[in-house]
């Protein structure tokens, strides 16, 4: 509701003005030359449309781009420093797109959250994934079309990160679950915690990761596949999360059969994709950020 609220104040701004903000002289973060005049435009562009200007930052840690807290005065983002400028402009035209499409109403999964703005379970891991699953390919297409090498950026930052991802899980010793019926008296337990406005600590389930990793699978594939690029990050995923895997198999032919090309396809098949993991409400309930409006369940 609070996004909701900064874009209508955002939108006001806009029509008071007359017009965005300009961006002249970006320089990202890391980078010791301005930005390219394509991402300069497309900054531009998205300002103009929310009223409030974009700032970057560097990304501490790992990760390549991640869009911050949206406030009256700036709308963030952050972006790993340590990114070739053409392969960190892709990422950060990616991030551009995501914010376009929470601008013109697209669904969002949300986890309720305490007080403090403490997630109430560890399902936000998961509504992280089907958001990413359902946005990321549309938001790569918007970057391509606005001319970032996004099939670079795949290549050479993207997929790497993921292989080390697999890695480290078959590393751990990453094991799987597949007890569903138990899964489920488990995913109850939450939603009675919830409704009391508790928060339960209780022993993750080897299930909980294993529909994490489908929704990754899915993800992934999604993404790679059009530059044919998804059979070696496969073939891993295959090796060490089998069960994922497969579900991940039947997520992404959810997703090729109610589509993820326009608004409408996109907020179908996010719904379609939470009633095939099960999961009830109050642990997710989906939003749309333009008009603020609760639309499952």
């Amino acid at each position: 509701m609070k996004r909701f609220v900064l874009l209508l104040v955002a939108l006001l701004n806009l029509m008071l003005l007359g017009c965005g903000q300009s961006a002249p002289n970006i320089t990202l973060p890391g980078q010791n030359k301005p930005a390219s005049r394509t991402l300069t435009q497309a900054v531009n562009d998205v300002q103009e449309l929310i009223g409030v200007p974009i700032h970057f930052y560097e990304l501490k840690g790992t990760g390549r781009g991640l869009t911050g807290q949206w406030t009256e005065d700036e709308l963030p983002i952050w972006l790993n420093p340590t990114l070739e400028q053409d392969v960190q402009e892709a990422v950060a035209a990616h991030e551009l797109a995501h914010i376009l499409q929470a601008a013109n109403g697209y669904y969002g999964i949300e986890v309720p959250v305490n007080t403090k703005g403490i997630p109430l379970s560890p399902f936000d891991r998961l509504a992280t994934e089907v958001n990413a699953l359902i946005l990321d390919r549309g938001a790569d297409l918007w970057a391509e079309q606005r001319g970032f090498k996004v099939e670079d950026e795949l290549k050479s930052d993207y997929i790497p990160a993921v292989l080390a991802s697999i890695d480290s899980l078959k590393e751990q010793g990453h094991e799987e679950g597949s007890d569903w019926e138990a899964y489920h008296d488990w995913v109850m337990l939450f939603v009675k915690a919830i409704r009391n406005g508790e928060s339960l600590q209780t022993n993750m389930r080897f299930e909980f990761s294993t529909q994490k990793n489908a929704v990754t699978y899915a993800k992934h594939k999604l993404r790679l596949s059009p530059y044919g690029l998804f059979p070696e990050v496969e073939t891993a995923l295959w090796q060490v999360c089998p069960i994922a895997s497969e579900m991940g198999e039947d997520i992404y032919q959810i997703v090729q059969e109610y589509g993820i090309t326009t608004k409408d396809e996109c907020n179908t098949t996010m719904i379609q994709v939470i009633e095939y993991l099960k999961i009830p409400p109050p642990i997710f309930q989906v939003r749309n950020y333009t008009t603020g409006a609760i639309v499952w369940p």
